[in-house]
């Protein structure tokens, strides 16, 4: 199947121009990968993180040209969370958010739709729900790279554009 504007998209550019478009310039348009490619019987997504266990950064599908997207399975695992597994000390865990967000990785398709990769509270990777079910984004964007910044990252001194 092809990837189509979605609903998720849709509420990811209205929120982009309610809550970013004051920000434009500093936001790069970036490429967000949306892997629907096939391999044996299943997306090569579930193939490679439910059997192989191997992430990549390298996108082996279609690539989405916008200023906000939603972060992939790989990207996630790369921060440290984990498949099947509670693990509430990874990178990206909201201690005070315990509900599951979507990614943008489709992990199988089916008659019911395209199962999708979510995030649990506890910080598990799941692929059991459809694209229909109803869960929480986290929107992400790509800063330019001459976007001046203070701050070191961290939680008291965070980074903030010049």
């Amino acid at each position: 199947k092809k990837y189509s504007e979605t609903k998720v998209s849709l509420l990811l550019n209205e929120w982009y121009e309610k809550n970013l478009s004051e920000y434009d310039k500093y936001i790069a348009q970036s490429k967000y990968c949306i892997d629907t490619s096939i391999e044996g019987e299943n997306l090569s997504n579930y193939f490679r993180i439910n059997i192989s266990n191997i992430p990549t950064f390298n996108c082996l599908g279609t690539k989405n040209n916008s200023k906000i997207g939603l972060l992939t399975v790989d990207e996630i695992i790369y921060a440290g969370a984990t498949i099947n597994e509670p693990n509430q000390y990874y990178y990206l865990n909201n201690e005070n958010d315990n509900n599951a967000w979507w990614t943008l990785s489709p992990a199988k398709d089916s008659v019911e739709g395209l199962y999708y990769y979510e995030i649990s509270g506890d910080g598990k990777i799941n692929s059991t729900s459809t694209g229909e079910s109803s869960k929480n984004i986290r929107p992400v964007i790509n800063l330019k790279k001459d976007v001046e910044m203070t701050g070191n990252g961290t939680k008291d001194n965070p980074y903030k554009l010049k």
